[in-house]
């Protein structure tokens, strides 16, 4: 007879992981931890839950990861940097006309340092994927209107350049401007981490994760061996691989004692 098993499945960075049901105790978004002086690096803190100390850890630490801060800042610095660079392409633009020189930066919208990101951008980082292509049209529209300033000034229609080159900055680049301002905000507010809270009647121990993606039923059959896929990252702790529907890629699944000792948890033994 087929064997079923539950999964608590979640995130982190481009990856999906998951937790046998029975290790978990508790699923919560991250509360207030409290640092502990001369903890290991991978031991955020502690947090009061229910009158119980219980000691969190970074996962993506443990993983050798960068923290979900610190791509976060990256990110939110990167997003900066290309709306400054169109802004100061708008304001060289209309100082062009009023000077009655050529503009001598690009006007491909695919071109530019923004657009070569949003066309390389993968797909797997779907968040991201879904924010950038929010800033498509008003960006593409910015070069586009550029381009039309550009053959006005060539051709001598130097009032219509004026005309549009003051509705790029006063239109197009503030709706520009404003969803950058949203995608920065956006990912300003997801960087709070989840919590997935696991162990014994003899410890307990939280695990920060980016996020918790949900509780799958899977038979024993669908699991495959970790070193059955080539290609497939190893981590430590990894007992499974099980095919994520709709998708090319595994949710690797996780022995959390493998990973923290201390739990002090019976292996599990996966039929295969």
């Amino acid at each position: 007879m087929s064997m079923e098993s539950q999964w608590v499945t979640f995130k982190l960075s481009d990856e999906t992981f998951g937790f046998e049901i029975q290790y978990v105790q508790e699923m919560l978004r991250m509360p207030e931890v409290h640092a502990v002086p001369q903890a290991a690096s991978d031991n955020l803190g502690v947090i009061l839950l229910r009158n119980e100390v219980i000691p969190v850890f970074d996962m993506r630490c443990r993983f050798g990861m960068g923290s979900r801060q610190e791509q976060a800042a990256a990110l939110i610095s990167r997003l900066h940097a290309h709306q400054k660079d169109h802004e100061d392409w708008v304001a060289e633009l209309e100082q062009c006309v009023q000077e009655n020189r050529e503009f001598a930066l690009g006007t491909d919208p695919h071109e530019c340092a923004f657009g070569k990101w949003c066309d390389t951008c993968s797909d797997e980082d779907a968040d991201l994927s879904r924010q950038l292509q929010r800033l498509q049209e008003p960006h593409q529209k910015l070069h586009t209107e550029g381009e039309t300033v550009k053959q006005y000034v060539r051709y001598g229609n130097r009032d219509q350049a004026l005309t549009l080159a003051a509705e790029i900055r006063d239109k197009t680049l503030m709706m520009l401007d404003r969803l950058f301002a949203e995608t920065i905000e956006h990912f300003e507010m997801n960087t709070r981490l989840s919590l997935i809270v696991v162990g014994t009647s003899a410890c307990t121990i939280g695990i920060a994760v980016d996020e918790i993606h949900s509780v799958i039923t899977c038979r024993d059959e669908e699991i495959q061996p970790p070193d059955s896929i080539p290609g497939i990252e190893s981590f430590p702790g990894l007992i499974g691989l099980l095919p994520q529907k709709q998708s090319h890629k595994f949710a690797m699944l996780l022995d959390p004692a493998q990973i923290y000792p201390q739990l002090i948890l019976s292996e599990r033994a996966l039929a295969m």
